[in-house]
């Protein structure tokens, strides 16, 4: 019984955290290592350029953006193909994203990505 109050008061916490940074502007992300938002799960708040010291390399399979936009890379120092993100993404095998996650950024909208088609977003970012 003690485990589930106190399992709900760190929800509790997190969600009001992620409140916090939403209203303060600040950019956020939950990583997740299932599909459909399951799983071991991380929230980001800035600029990670190698992911695997959080234990999290290659193993994320969806997103939930709390704020802002992301860049998305799957190699370390944001690197090799990356993809955008300003939405909740629940299957990232869908972009050809699942389990390739290295770095992440978030990035502002005057970079001239497309936010609305984050496929077209790699496009973009490729002939650069």
């Amino acid at each position: 019984m003690r485990m589930t109050y106190l399992c709900a008061a760190v929800a509790a916490a997190s969600l009001s955290f992620a409140a916090a940074a939403q209203a303060q502007g600040r950019p956020a992300i939950r990583l997740y290592q299932e599909d459909n938002y399951r799983g071991a799960s991380i929230e980001v708040n800035g600029e990670v350029d190698r992911i695997k010291q959080m234990r999290f390399d290659d193993r994320v399979s969806s997103v939930r953006v709390l704020s802002g936009t992301w860049e998305l890379c799957e190699d370390d120092v944001f690197r090799g193909r990356c993809i955008t993100v300003s939405r909740d993404e629940p299957r990232l095998d869908r972009m050809g994203f699942d389990d390739k996650l290295s770095s992440l950024r978030p990035v502002s909208r005057r970079d001239g990505y497309n936010r609305r088609d984050n496929r077209r977003d790699y496009r973009d970012r490729r002939d650069r």
